[in-house]
């Protein structure tokens, strides 16, 4: 590491008048850092601020080519840094990003960029079954449950129907637990009862009372 060099590069962006003090320490941090190339965020039209440079620097160091990020201006776009980085690591993936805005939570963008991305590698494993649960109208989240659970039980294609794809994906798990015991779902393939209601309602059966019974028979 060459010191004098890095001293006077601090110094040339400490006195350009450029950068407030947050800044030039994320640039100081990128400069020190033997694995980042710190003229990237070095641009004087391209000014970017703190909590977008320590974002872009954490997807260098995880190998991640950011150069077309920065200089196409994506923290300017109105995503925070938290909400960036998760949709960097979506267009990344090949995923369409196109429908995620700012006024989604980081936590609600990762769970769509995720499933996408999950979803990609499914279909490319089961390009047949995702192709006609797709053509159902399931939902990406749905789907991926589905092929996961077809693989190691295909009694889930219960399920494939298309009245089924009105339920979210915990009413739909649920619908898949209970049908796993034996018991029907019947009574239960409401869209508009909660996980809870259904819960309640299979509690409550004598279909659910006898199969509780006969399992605590067993048990001695």
């Amino acid at each position: 590491m060459d010191y004098l060099a890095i001293n006077n590069k601090i110094n040339k962006i400490q006195s350009c008048g450029i950068y407030n003090s947050n800044q030039i320490e994320a640039l100081k941090y990128a400069i020190y850092r033997s694995d980042i190339n710190e003229d990237l965020f070095l641009d004087p039209n391209n000014v970017i601020p703190a909590d977008y440079i320590y974002m872009y620097i954490k997807l260098l160091a995880r190998k991640k080519n950011i150069e077309f990020y920065v200089k196409n201006r994506w923290h300017d776009l109105g995503f925070d840094p938290s909400q960036l980085e998760i949709l960097i690591y979506g267009h990344l993936g090949g995923v369409n990003i196109g429908d995620i805005t700012i006024n989604m939570t980081a936590s609600e963008i990762y769970k769509i960029i995720h499933d996408r991305i999950r979803s990609k590698q499914i279909e490319k494993d089961n390009p047949n079954l995702f192709k006609t649960l797709k053509n159902i109208g399931f939902s990406l989240d749905v789907i991926n449950f589905f092929i996961t659970k077809f693989n190691t039980d295909p009694g889930v294609s219960y399920l494939f129907e298309e009245k089924y794809t009105v339920f979210s994906l915990e009413q739909i798990k649920y619908l898949y637990t209970v049908m796993s015991t034996g018991v029907s779902i019947d009574n239960i393939s409401n869209p508009y009862l909660s996980v809870a209601d259904m819960k309640q309602i299979i509690l409550n059966s004598e279909e659910s009372r006898s199969f509780l019974n006969d399992i605590r028979a067993k048990r001695g």
